[in-house]
């Protein structure tokens, strides 16, 4: 099962995470994406050439997402397990032509592991770097939020929990604001806190659209428009149907929401740009 996926920078390859092969384990495969829309790239071919690494863990893969701000030479991974795991991308390098095939060496990527972060007691669920590249946020189990010094690891910068009035219970849903002042954590304890990032005081607390909600899903991904203008938060009810509920920037007021699912949403994700490839 895929539990994360993230585009690279450049959009030429992605990361997908979750289990692995064996019954606990986890597994993070990158992937060469540049010529999934090229019709005349054969299919043989592709199929040697678009994984790029692949990485076991001994534990699930709960999320990995990719450092914009250092144009997607570090990428981190979080998972059934206390520890978070910085990834530094080495290189590029050509493998060797499987036993038995008659296809040439392929193009493979190096990922090394230069830094463990430990600050959790329980499972990683959610992670995120800042737009600007000075933050990551890694959310537990635990309750705990810790922001880290992503310029200095393994320095920590902040641990938002019950002490500073944080959440209850598993964070389960963590993003950035793009402009870089605010922080918005989902959890258990059905509620999103909005936190500001110059002194990490939590400004907002929405409780409402979820009092009705069910613990029933493992992740809530929420994602801000590319502006910051307004926060798309799912795991939301209304009426007895499940929503995802669009929170103003200006006031944090949450008076309209997306309906038309049957079961409880998940994740979402606003677009910032496509691109249409072939003809109609």
């Amino acid at each position: 099962m895929i539990c994360s996926v993230d585009i690279h920078p450049d959009g030429g390859k992605m990361a997908t995470a979750g289990h692995g092969a064996n019954v606990g384990s986890g597994l993070l495969i990158i992937w060469d994406i540049k010529n999934v829309w090229n019709e005349g790239y054969p299919t043989e071919v592709r199929s040697e050439t678009e994984k790029l690494a692949s990485i076991p863990f001994t534990k699930c893969v709960n999320c990995v997402r990719w450092s914009r701000a250092h144009n997607g030479r570090y990428l981190v991974t979080g998972g059934d397990e206390p520890e978070v795991t910085i990834w530094e991308y080495k290189g590029t390098f050509r493998s060797e032509g499987s036993i038995g095939s008659n296809k040439g060496p392929a193009l493979r990527e190096k990922y090394t592991a230069v830094h463990k972060l430990y600050g959790h007691q329980m499972d990683i669920i959610h992670l995120e770097w800042s737009h600007n590249g000075w933050f990551l946020a890694t959310g537990s189990l635990d309750g705990k939020v810790v922001i880290w010094n992503a310029r200095h690891f393994p320095d920590r910068i902040a641990v938002l929990d019950e002490n500073c009035s944080g959440h209850t219970d598993s964070v389960i849903g963590l993003s950035w604001d793009p402009i870089g002042k605010y922080l918005a954590t989902f959890s258990f304890d059905k509620s999103v806190k909005i936190w500001q990032s110059d002194d990490w005081k939590c400004v907002k607390t929405i409780t409402e659209p979820f009092a009705d909600s069910a613990r029933s899903v493992m992740f809530s991904r929420m994602d801000w428009s590319p502006d910051g203008s307004f926060l798309i938060l799912p795991g939301a009810m209304n009426k007895g149907g499940p929503t995802a509920q669009i929170v103003l920037r200006k006031d944090f007021s949450y008076k309209r929401d997306l309906v038309g699912h049957r079961k409880a949403v998940i994740c979402a994700v606003i677009f910032t740009s496509y691109k249409l490839i072939g003809n109609y």
